[in-house]
């Protein structure tokens, strides 16, 4: 099974419900379970697993889970890893309905897809070199089968 491990070396405070309903309205839909369960725990955390292997992009390291704590919060540069800075971002460059839960430490982020079912959103992985629907991979149907591949089941 998968570690967590730490990437960011700020000790941050836990995320509360205020974090998840700013997030929410954010997003335009209700985040998942599990993955809020996660990231109370891991936010600016890595996940020490093998690459995912998607069909069109090869093998892609999970990267640093994003922070959900307010950016104005944090320093500038923990900042840059909010989930707010992230969605900023890319909210130009790709089709709404993605939100980013990831970083892959390479520029590009994992996010989720709640276009086709905002209650169940499926997990994509957005290319920072491609724009529009050009940039967005399918990775699993769900953020639970997600974490399975990623060594979290």
């Amino acid at each position: 099974m998968s570690e967590w491990q730490r990437y960011l070396q700020t000790a941050f405070a836990r995320p509360s419900e205020p974090d998840r309903a700013r997030l929410e309205a954010l997003a335009g839909a209700r985040l998942p379970d599990l993955y809020w369960k996660i990231v109370r725990e891991h936010q600016g955390q890595v996940l020490d697993a093998d690459g995912l292997v998607l069909p069109d992009e090869g093998e892609i390291n999970f990267g640093v889970l994003l922070l959900v704590l307010p950016p104005d919060s944090l320093s500038k540069s923990d900042a840059s890893y909010t989930v707010e800075e992230c969605f900023r971002h890319m909210e130009d460059r790709y089709p709404a309905g993605l939100f980013p839960f990831a970083d892959d430490t390479g520029g590009n982020y994992w996010a989720f897809d709640f276009r086709s079912d905002p209650a169940n959103p499926a997990v994509v992985f957005v290319d920072h070199e491609e724009t529009g629907e050009d940039g967005v991979s399918y990775a699993a149907g769900s953020f639970d089968a997600f974490m399975a591949l990623a060594g979290q089941a």
